[in-house]
Formats: structure tokens, C-alpha cells, sequence
């Protein structure tokens, strides 16, 4: 197979007179994780159901696995395992009997499967407890047993930490991780919850009102998600004058009447203290921090940088 699991090329789609997305492209590589972050109603889902063939496409093309028309698109798409909808689970059954029930009604040939995606996901001790009494991270767990029986070579995922709590988000985490590490998985990821996207992808795609804002990599990342000094003083306007007249910095961003981010780490922060001490201001804290996902995302978003 080709190295390129999914090209997007131009992808729109309206509901109405709601653009829900709008020229929308992207290469996915083997071997990817590809987080799609977005805030609710920004597209996300719309482009996930597109790629897995649960929406028509209105403009533009999809690829997988280097199709070349539709019928090689619509053959392709059972190399792909999706959770975009919850699937339907049988309350009275047990993860075994439900994960059984699948491989059946699919036609899948290797009985030890189901086995092996029990333990994976770590349900192979839950015996005969039924479906209806697992936690939601038991069911999301599950959920995407069901979506990897048929071994598939690209995981789409919807969102898929959604309601959960911390313990639940740490095992879908590692269990992500897991498949990515041992099986070379190639998965596009939803989400809202940028931070947590932020401990899975190794590239990212923003998304909002339809249109792809940009896409950088892991890397590229970690060199715009910058590191600042975080100053709190009872007078922000008087420490500016103290940080240009005294330190020679005009290097920083006022962020209310107290807070202060310095961006220029050559100074040191013993130095930045006693500027400022010895001008009568009073420090409550000057603390080093670093812009995450989250914060780069609103920069890009509201600041309103577009571009492909």
C-alpha cells in the first residue's frame, strides 16, 4: 500500500445555508496521529463523517489508501474502523458476547481475535458483567475493540475522551498510544479537550467554522508554543516603564491591570524581582510558564491568521 493513507482535496459541505466546511485538504501519512482540534460546531465531526462515507461528499475528493475514483474510495473504506456514532451495544450481553456478536455478523473468520481485543483494551476480566453496568470508559473502551476487529489500517475517532473522567482519559490515552507504538495504526483523532491532544498527536490540525486554519507537527509545536515570565504587581502600567527604562525590554504584553507576560528570557527572573522591588511595586508572583495547544489555538482563531 501507499505511504499516503488519506489525501482531502478541497472538501466542502453546507447544510442549508450553513457552510459546515469549506475547502477543506489534507495528507495523512502511515503512521500518523493526526488530532483534528476544533471547538464544538467547528467541523470536526462533519469532516469525519465525509471521510468514512457517512455523509456524501457535496465538492471536492477524498483518497484512501490511494483510491483513484469512487468505487476505490467506497472499496478502501474497509481498511478503515470508525467511532463517529456510538455503536449499538447490546445491554443484556457481556463485552465477550457483544464483541462475538460483531465478528459474526461481519464475517470474520479469526475466532481468537475477539480474545486479543479484550485484552487490549483491557476488558478481559469483566466475565459476565453485562454491557449496561460498565462506566463510560468501559464503553469506550469497548467501542473501539468493536471498531479494530477487522484489523483495520486507519482508526477514526470522534471525539473520543468526551464525558470522561480523568481516570477514563488516561486509558484511552495509553491505550491510543499503545496501538500507535505496536501496530503502526495510522489514527485521525477529534477533539475539543486540546490539552489532551496535545499528549497524543504527532500532528495538528485546526480547524474552525469549517475551514482549516493551519497544520504543523509535534515539533513545530513545541517551537510556538513559547516560554514567558508570568508577573503579577499591583501596578501593570508602572512595571512597563520599570522593565523599558531598567532592563531595556519592550519585549512583554500587558494582560489586565496586574498581570504582566515577559517574553524575554535572557533576563533573569532574581533581576526582573529586584527592578521591580526597588521601585515600590509590589510582587505577588513572577513565576516561568509556557503557552500550550490551547492557548496557540485561540491566538490562531481569534486573532484571525488563515492560511493553508
Amino acid at each position: 500500500m501507499t505511504d499516503t493513507v488519506l489525501t482531502l482535496h478541497n472538501l466542502s459541505k453546507h447544510f442549508g445555508k450553513k457552510v459546515a466546511l469549506q475547502d477543506f485538504s489534507l495528507n495523512v501519512k502511515r503512521g500518523d496521529i493526526v488530532g483534528i482540534a476544533g471547538r464544538n460546531g467547528a467541523g470536526k465531526t462533519t469532516l469525519l463523517r465525509l471521510i468514512a462515507g457517512l455523509s456524501p461528499i457535496e465538492a471536492g475528493s477524498i483518497s484512501l489508501f490511494g483510491s483513484l475514483d469512487t468505487q476505490g474510495l467506497e472499496e478502501n473504506r474497509k481498511y478503515t474502523g470508525t467511532i463517529i456514532e456510538a455503536p449499538a451495544f447490546v445491554p443484556e450481553m457481556t463485552a465477550r458476547q457483544n464483541l462475538e456478536y460483531y465478528r459474526v455478523q461481519r464475517g470474520l473468520p479469526n475466532k481468537k481475535r475477539v480474545d486479543e481485543l479484550l485484552e487490549l483494551v483491557e476488558l478481559n476480566d469483566t466475565g459476565k458483567k453485562k454491557f449496561k453496568h460498565f462506566s463510560l470508559g468501559m464503553k469506550q473502551r469497548l467501542s473501539i475493540a468493536q471498531a479494530l476487529l477487522h484489523q483495520p489500517d486507519l482508526l477514526i475517532l470522534d471525539e473520543p475522551t468526551n464525558g470522561l473522567d480523568p481516570s477514563g482519559i488516561i486509558q484511552i490515552r495509553e491505550l491510543l498510544l499503545r496501538l500507535a507504538n505496536e501496530t503502526q495504526l495510522t489514527i485521525l483523532i477529534s477533539s475539543h479537550i486540546l490539552p489532551e491532544l496535545e499528549h497524543i498527536a504527532t500532528r495538528f490540525v485546526i480547524i474552525d467554522q469549517g475551514r482549516k486554519i493551519t497544520e504543523f507537527t509535534k515539533e513545530e509545536m513545541k517551537e510556538r508554543t513559547q516560554h514567558y515570565y508570568e508577573i503579577k504587581v499591583d501596578d501593570a502600567t508602572k512595571a512597563t516603564v520599570v522593565l523599558e527604562q531598567m532592563l531595556q525590554t519592550t519585549n512583554y504584553e500587558v494582560t489586565d491591570s496586574q498581570l504582566i507576560k515577559l517574553f524575554d528570557l535572557s533576563i533573569q527572573a532574581s533581576d526582573i524581582a529586584d527592578a521591580l522591588v526597588r521601585n515600590n511595586l509590589k510582587l505577588s508572583h513572577l513565576t516561568l510558564k509556557q503557552h500550550q495547544l490551547e492557548s496557540l489555538y485561540l491566538n490562531l482563531v481569534e486573532g484571525g491568521e488563515q492560511h493553508d
